[in-house]
């Protein structure tokens, strides 16, 4: 495994990248002052969303075979709502915290 971020001033500021041993991209995202910010994709998972100062914010969406399954609405990390989307499995409660 390796990963790619920009170190400045003792923090990381800057494009972040994580990636298989094969080379492939698992994880894309930024970061602010040591803080996730902006998107992230975490693509093994097919989670997509935005973090603002390190907290998960606004609409997260969950893909399956590339099909939308799940939209989760976060607000400063709390979970505010989930809205299954047609076709949805179970609740999968162990894709919140990634």
């Amino acid at each position: 495994l390796m990963e790619s971020f920009v170190y400045q001033k003792g923090m990381k500021n800057g494009d972040y990248s994580f990636y298989a041993i094969d080379g492939t991209l698992l994880i894309k995202g930024e970061f602010t002052n040591n803080l996730k910010d902006g998107f992230w994709s975490y693509r093994k998972e097919k989670l997509y969303g935005k973090f603002k100062d390190g907290k998960k914010n606004g609409k997260w969406k969950w893909y399956q075979s590339d099909t939308l399954y799940y939209v989760y609405k976060f607000e400063k990390d709390i979970l505010l709502s989930v809205t299954p989307m047609k076709n949805s499995p179970d609740f999968p409660e162990y894709i919140i915290n990634p």
